[in-house]
């Protein structure tokens, strides 16, 4: 949420182990110019959120891009 790029998130996967998580999941984005820079700041939003509103590590995002729409 708050990610206006972003038109569905398709799944989502925790993985977790005593040193933090790691998340994975996959979505569908609207279509943008520069796909590796949208991704960096979503992965860093995502970082940032999941660490402050849980305190958690997070020890990586891996996001797959599995569709895009105009």
């Amino acid at each position: 949420s708050g990610f206006e790029r972003i038109s569905k998130v398709l799944k989502v996967k925790l993985d977790s182990s005593p040193s933090g998580v790691i998340i994975n999941t996959e979505i569908a984005i609207k279509l943008v110019s520069r796909i590796d820079v949208m991704i960096l700041e979503l992965q860093k939003k995502i970082v940032d959120d999941i660490e402050y509103m849980t305190g958690l590590n997070v020890l990586g995002v891996n996001i797959t891009v599995k569709s895009m729409v105009k």
